[in-house]
């Protein structure tokens, strides 16, 4: 069925969505690979 389909292709956009919010937020509060602490001044 189309609808199933659609439905399917929803859930993973909102899937790959929420993880990449996740991932853009961990890299923003915990910047390893950055070595210049820009975003927080302690660094660990």
């Amino acid at each position: 069925m189309e609808i199933t389909e659609i439905l399917t292709r929803q859930i993973f956009r909102t899937i790959s969505g929420f993880l990449f919010l996740v991932g853009s937020r961990r890299i923003q509060v915990c910047p390893h690979n950055h070595k210049t602490p820009s975003h927080h001044l302690n660094p660990h």
